[in-house]
């Protein structure tokens, strides 16, 4: 008894040291996970135009005035796997130098976002990924912490089509489908043939990898119909059109083909070239239809959802894939919220813009009346 009454009376004695070591580690605790910055790595695609790069901006800037420190860091890979490695060693590098990085943003392409993914995976890595607009279906499965803010391509495929049977050039044409994305290709190209289903006078699955073989379908084609080249139209739907012949008249179904010609304009996912394309040489194109301020508002919704989960609270990977998954975003796009295992978005078309053109005049619509 003796004993514990000494114990007793040495604890008592010391009450005043334990309180200020608990108050201070607390405090230290506190200050570490709340006022030590975070960092939320922007991927820029080389392709990325400054529409995408000021969304980004102005996003950063909106949430940039919170007490909650979150830094952005740019980094630009090619669009290789050692790039996307070099960008996933240097992300771990950093973070062992104790840099808290809770979110990746970026990768607009659906190729170069699935060697982020699968890299990702492949060196284990938790950080979740949020694409501004990779819309393959093939990327759902490849990274379990991985997210994207996309439009809907159909009313952005139906409009276009609509306008070209009705005010634009009426020609027959022809939808090509990448044999090798086929599952996104052919759902925009069956969009695209009921909307336009009287001036489609063939389809053809194509390895858009492979351009001689391309060129030699389309023109078996155009001698098929006897149409002279200038009387029928292409209508494609892959990025990699930038690596085919120049000659074709093309109307195209991905407004990435075209980043490399005149990104500071706004044409957003389709636009028709009655002069023939040429991808490298920078001039207007004569039409284009599509989403109004499509990069901008994407890459904005992207980085500002997460600088909202993060400012509120969200200090690791855990905690922002958490918010994620439970959040009501109102963003530029819509409502935005994610949805558990396909982590992709809910959204509310009725705030969807779309362009539709009647002639000469330009109108802004929505999906409720596009039909109109």
């Amino acid at each position: 008894m003796d004993m514990l009454r000494e114990i007793f009376e040495e604890i008592k004695g010391h009450w005043i040291s334990w309180l200020i070591f608990v108050i201070v580690f607390v405090a230290i605790y506190v200050f570490y996970y709340f006022f030590t910055p975070v960092y939320v790595y922007v991927v820029s695609s080389p392709y990325v135009g400054p529409a995408m790069i000021n969304g980004f901006s102005d996003a950063y800037e909106r949430y940039s005035r919170s007490i909650m420190p979150v830094r952005v860091v740019d980094f630009t890979p090619k669009n290789t796997e050692a790039d996307i490695d070099a960008f996933i060693n240097r992300i771990q590098q950093d973070m062992a130098y104790g840099r808290r990085i809770v979110a990746i943003v970026g990768t607009d392409i659906s190729s170069e976002t699935k060697l982020l993914l699968s890299a990702m995976t492949r060196h284990g890595m938790k950080i979740p990924v949020i694409s501004q607009s990779s819309s393959s279906p093939e990327l759902k499965n490849l990274y379990y912490r991985f997210f994207r803010i996309i439009y809907n391509d159909e009313p952005v495929v139906s409009a276009f089509a609509r306008w070209y049977t009705e005010s634009g050039p009426n020609k027959p044409v022809i939808v090509l489908v990448d044999s090798e994305n086929i599952t996104w290709s052919g759902e925009v190209a069956r969009v695209f043939k009921e909307t336009a289903s009287s001036v489609v006078v063939d389809e053809e699955v194509v390895n858009m990898s492979d351009p001689i073989s391309v060129k030699n379908t389309v023109d078996a084609i155009i001698n098929e119909y006897r149409l002279n080249k200038d009387d029928v139209y292409v209508f494609v739907v892959d990025y990699k059109l930038a690596d085919l012949y120049k000659t074709v008249l093309a109307l195209s179904g991905d407004y990435r083909n075209f980043l490399m010609t005149d990104s500071a304009v706004k044409y957003m996912f389709t636009r028709w070239f009655p002069d023939g394309l040429n991808l490298y040489v920078y001039y207007l194109p004569i039409k284009q239809v599509g989403m109004l301020d499509y990069d901008y508002d994407l890459s904005y919704d992207a980085l500002a959802s997460v600088l909202s989960v993060v400012t509120s609270g969200a200090r690791s990977p855990d905690a922002v894939v958490k918010a994620l998954l439970n959040m009501k975003f109102s963003g530029r796009t819509g409502t935005i919220s994610f949805v558990e295992r396909d982590n992709v978005y809910e959204r509310d078309f009725k705030t969807i813009t779309i362009l539709k053109a009647e002639g000469e005049t330009w109108h802004i619509v929505t999906k409720q009346n596009l039909s109109e």
